[in-house]
This record gives C-alpha cells, structure tokens and sequence, in this order.
C-alpha cells in the first residue's frame, strides 16, 4: 500500500520533470519569437519595395479587364436591341396594323416584352408611330430625312441633357393606313447605360465613358475630373503623359479604332486610363481608375498583414507564458478539484431529479386542466390516440369516443345533430377541404408547429346548412384531445358586421369609397409617410350636362367616369368620390412624375372611350391637379388638398383634359 511519503515523493518527482520541460519550453519559446520578430522586419521591408511594381501591373490588368467587359456589355445591347427590332419586324401581323389603336396595343406588349422606354415605326412620310402618340420625326430623328437601306446607329438630344441612341432597321414590304412604313427603331438612354457601368464603393471608384472618334464626349456623365462632356483629346493634350505615349498616337488609335491605355496627371492627379472600340459603332469606350485608389487599396492590405503578424508575435508569447504557469499550478490543485467535482456532480443531478419529478406533477395537472377548459367550450370533447386510433372520429363515420379513457372508450353519437352520421351531411364544396383538415397525420403535423388546431366547415341538416368547428390541442404526453361545435351565432354576426362596414364606406352611386372613408384611409396613410401621387379632378361643364340633358343623363356620366378613374388606378390605390362630380384617387407606390403621367394618360384614354347616347358626340373632359409627395415625408390631408385644388383650379383654364403638377 502507498504511503503519504512516498504520494509526496512521486509528487516531487513529477514537479522535477515539470521544470525541466519548462525550462526547455521557455528556451524554445525565446527562439519562435526571434524567427517571428526577423520574419516580421523582412515581410515589411518586401512590402515597400513590392507595392510600388504591384500597383503598375494590378492597374493595368484590372482596368484593361473592366474595359473588355464594358465594351462587351454595350456591344450586346447594341445587338440586343436590334434583335428585338427584328423580332418586331418577324411576328406583326395585318390585325396588328389595322389601325392607330391596334399598332399602339402592339407596340405596347414590344416595350412590356423588352423592357424598352420607347418602341417606334415610321412611315414614307415620316410621321412615327409609338404607344402613346403620333408625330412628324423629320426635324427630331435627322436619320429618317435619306433612303434608310441598312442598319442605322445615331445619337440626337431629346430631353434635354440627356442624349439617346437611335437603333434602326429598314421596313419592307409593309403598309400602315394607306402608307407604306419606312423604318422601325428603338431609342436608348446612353446617359444611363454609362451611369449602371461606373462603379463607386467605399475608396473605390471607377470612372467610364464613351467618346466618338473625335474625341467628343458622347455623355454628359461625369469622368472622375475632367471637365464634363470635354473632348477626351483636348484632355490629353492638357495632361501629362508619364509613360512616353503622344496626343498624336492616341489620335491615330481612336482614328483606326485601337485599343490602348496610358498614365496621365491632370490636375495635378495620377490616373490610369484604358481606351477600347466599341464594335459596330464609331464610339469609343474609356476607363479611368485613380493610381492612389489602387496604392492605397494594396498598401491597405500590406498594413493589415503587418499589424496581423505583430499581434500574433505578442498573442504566443502572452500565451507561452500563460501555460508555463498554468501548467505548475494545475498539478497542484488536480486532485483536490477532481474530489469537488464528484460533489458537485452528485448533488446536481439529485437537484435535477427532483426538478423532473415536479416538472411531471404539474404536467399531469396542466392536462387535465386543458380537458376541463375545452370541455367548457366544446360539447362534444374525446381522445385521440394517434398510434392505435382510437376514437375513430377522424374517420367521419358518425360516432366518437368520450372521456379520457383510450382503453375503455365511450361511443356516443355527435351531440346536437339530428343525423348522427355526420360524413353525409357535409357540404359538397367543403367535403374536400374537410378531409384535409381532418385527416390524422395532417391534424399530427399541424400539432408539431403548434400546440392548438382548428377547422371549420359547412353541414346540412334537414335542408338547413350549419357551421361547424373542430378543435385539437396537444398534451405535453403527445396525446391529443378534440372537440367540435356549431358556430352559426359567431359566423351570422361576422357576416353582418362585413356588410355594415361596406355599406357604410361606399359611394352608393358609383361603387367607389365614400368622401370619409377615402378621407380617413389617405390622412392614416400621409401622417405614416408613405408618400405617392395625390390627385383631385372635377368633370368640365358638367353643370350644363344636367341642364342640358337632364340629370339623370349627369348620373351616368358620373358613373362612367368613376369607372373610368378606377380602371386607370391600380387595386391597392385609394380611389374615391367627393360629391357631385368631384373625384380623387391617392397611389402610395406612385413615387416619380413620369410614371403618374402613364397613369393619368391611361385615365384620360378612358375618358375618350365613354359612350353614353344621349350625350351624342360630345366628350366628357376633366380638369385634374396633382402631386408627388415623397417616402417618409409626412403631410397633412386638408394643406395636400388646398394644394391639389389650387392645380384643379389651373387646369380649369385650359380646354379639354389638362393636369396641372404642384
């Protein structure tokens, strides 16, 4: 048997060898420090003298890479447009060019099929045809003022600053009202393709542009520094070009469409510029990417891999010293620890037994509980076993099985039901809802998400239909407890209650939202800021229609033109009548100008098509006042109103349908 003094000895020796592998630990941790401190100072000296070639050859290999892509990106647009005009010019059909409205409704499905702003066919005398309108295209689009006999690609100013990308093919053989079509072309925003291609993230930013061969800009859009829309030759001429390149070798390269790239310094800045052709065009593409974005970007990394090795330098010396410490006392207290650990381990699961046991207790308790609270509720309460399926309820077969009991189950039939077998008496449309909502392994998984169940569906008794409702709840012992009701009382009250709100929130005339439904909806909508289009109309002379024509006459037109407004406003927008022949309509998701003319553009077309008899040929016209208000900006309805009114009162001034914006 061991004595104490030989437990201390043992101890004693163990304590030695302890020290000597410290000692040895400590030497060899000394030596990781020297190779991690000379790894640390060589690592920082190749950083300096590698950053300064890295950032030459990563400018050039990354700016050349976003060039080549951009140059393919306008290409196939390029393509893809005049695909889909040639697609355009393959499936139209005689139906299709009937007549103005039906090359409008054609022209429409090309721009909703392509996702183009602007879809056009011209005739012999140049007049361009596109969904919404009809004009003379000789002093617009100069293209269509020769013989157009192959593909066209040109550039006009149409709205403004903005300048478009003509794409054109030749129309044959095709005829539109007594005239024979010309040309057929799709107009492209290059202001905009240019802008979804430069790339601004946080000390990155990357600048593109197009330039015809001549050096001028092709775009308004901004080119890091240089002056916007400036000749890109003239900025050559200005800059100081740091690899040996001259103007006149640029110039040669953008005549003969060669790509190439350069290091300039204009104002005072370094940049890297990459130039590429654009094929089947004149144009050409340029990059620009600042040489301290790139230099910072990679003297950022070497930074963050100098700081990673230091601190790892002091985390394994902290370290070593720690477990040379930790290692010595940790013998020591070992044995004394284990003895605690065995007292507390015992005493916990003492503790968590006696947990358990109450934990059962007052499941047990909760269960019964639940059976007594849906007893009250429910006539009709039972069991169900779900691994042996008793109560066989869910079989619909009549008869169900009463009290706790799974062993000794109690048949009765269903309580309140002149017919007892219930299966026969359920409504024909909900037979099949019905027996997915009873179905047991649908009722088991139900359960699993949620501890509570309920369905309901339709029974005739004797002629009379009746509603039903079945409830399941789980216990903590996975058993489940059912039980079923009628609910005439509750769905009757619903019912009336959904009326009575109807009623109460519609315009009696024109089936839209009365003045104090739309009042409340749109107040609850601008104090929460979600913005959108808020408009308010009157019908023009409609006074004199009821003089006239009687009123009788007026009720229809008003009739007509609430139909009207409400086909042109989306199902989620709130559209309502004032009184008289005062409208409006508020769209929250209505957020910018353009697309609040398609909407009032849409109206005005319906208002064109309002036929009513007695009225003969005369129009029904509308003097409407807008505004766009923005997300998050919160307004009061009654200043939006005096706002809106004040543009009714303008458009009034005009004759025939007007809008007037504030």
């Amino acid at each position: 048997m061991p004595t104490e003094d030989s437990d201390d000895s043992t101890l004693n020796k163990i304590i030695n060898k302890l020290s000597k592998v410290h000692y040895i630990a400590v030497l060899g941790g000394i030596l990781v420090i020297l190779v991690l401190a000379a790894t640390t100072v060589w690592v920082t000296n190749s950083a300096g003298s590698g950053t300064a070639a890295a950032v030459g050859r990563v400018s050039e290999f990354y700016v050349e890479e976003l060039a080549n892509r951009r140059v393919q990106f306008i290409t196939d647009e390029i393509n893809r447009n005049y695909h889909y005009i040639g697609n355009a010019l393959q499936v139209i059909t005689k139906d299709d060019l009937k007549d103005k409205k039906s090359l409008r409704k054609y022209l429409g499905k090309l721009r909703k099929l392509y996702g183009i702003e602007t879809f056009s066919f011209v005739d012999e005398s140049g007049i361009v045809y596109n969904e919404h309108s009809t004009v003379s295209g000789l002093s617009r689009y100069p293209f269509l003022q020769g013989n157009l006999e192959k593909p066209v690609l040109s550039t006009i100013n149409l709205y403004g600053a903005e300048k478009q990308v003509i794409l054109a093919l030749p129309v044959n053989n095709m005829s539109f009202m007594g005239k024979k079509l010309k040309a057929c072309f799709v107009q492209v925003n290059i202001d905009r393709m240019v802008k979804s291609m430069t790339l601004h993230t946080e000390g990155m930013e990357t600048y593109c542009n197009v330039y015809y061969k001549n050096g001028e800009c092709l775009t308004n859009t901004d080119f890091g520094n240089f002056e916007s829309g400036k000749n890109f030759l003239d900025v050559m001429s200005e800059s100081k070009l740091e690899d040996g390149k001259t103007v006149h070798k640029i110039k040669n390269d953008f005549d003969f469409g060669k790509s190439g790239h350069v290091n300039i310094q204009y104002h005072g800045i370094d940049a890297y510029v990459y130039y590429a052709p654009v094929d089947r065009s004149n144009w050409i593409l340029t990059i620009l990417v600042y040489n301290n974005v790139i230099s910072r970007q990679i003297n950022s990394i070497t930074s963050r891999i100098l700081n990673r090795n230091r601190v790892q330098i002091i985390i394994t010396v902290l370290s070593l010293m720690f477990l040379f410490i930790t290692l010595i006392a940790l013998n020591r207290r070992n044995s004394k620890l284990m003895i605690e650990q065995e007292k507390t381990v015992a005493d916990r699961i003492k503790k968590e037994y006696d947990h358990l046991k109450q934990q059962a207790e007052e499941a047990a308790k909760e269960q019964l509980g639940m059976f007594e609270a849906l007893s009250r509720d429910y006539k009709n309460v039972f069991r169900v076993d779900p691994v042996n399926r008793t109560a066989e309820v869910l079989k619909l077969t009549g008869y169900v099985t009463k009290g706790l009991s799974a062993t000794a189950p109690e048949i009765v039939p269903y309580e309140g039901l002149k017919n007892q077998y219930i299966k026969d008496r359920v409504y024909s449309e909900d037979i099949e809802y019905m027996q997915q909502c009873m179905n047991l392994d649908n009722v088991i998984k139900k359960l699993s998400v949620k501890n509570e169940y309920e369905s309901s569906f339709r029974v005739l008794d004797e002629g009379e239909v009746h509603f039903y409702q079945f409830k399941f709840m789980l216990l903590e012992n996975k058993a489940i407890i059912a039980g079923f009701k009628n609910i005439d009382d509750v769905v009757q009250a619903a019912k009336e209650r959904e009326t009575l709100i109807a009623m109460s929130e519609t315009d009696l005339m024109t089936g839209l939202l009365n003045r104090g439904s739309g009042e409340r909806k749109i107040t609850e909508a601008l104090k929460a800021g979600k913005g959108g289009l808020f408009i308010l109309l009157d019908v023009d002379k409609f006074k004199s229609i009821n003089d006239n024509y009687g009123h009788e006459t007026g009720d229809k037109v008003i009739i007509a033109v609430g139909d009207c407004l409400k086909r042109a406003f989306r199902d989620g927008d709130i559209v309502f009548r004032l009184g008289g022949d005062e409208f409006s309509a508020y769209a929250p998701k209505v957020q910018t100008e353009r697309n609040a003319k398609k909407i009032l553009r849409r109206f005005e077309e319906n208002l064109s098509e309002i036929d009513i008899p007695e009225l003969g040929d005369r129009t029904i016209c509308a003097s409407v006042g807008a505004t766009i208000i923005p997300v998050g900006q919160k307004e009061d309805f009654s200043e939006m109103y005096k706002l809106i009114d004040s543009g009714v009162y303008e458009s009034k001034k005009v004759t025939g349908f007007c809008v007037t914006f504030k």
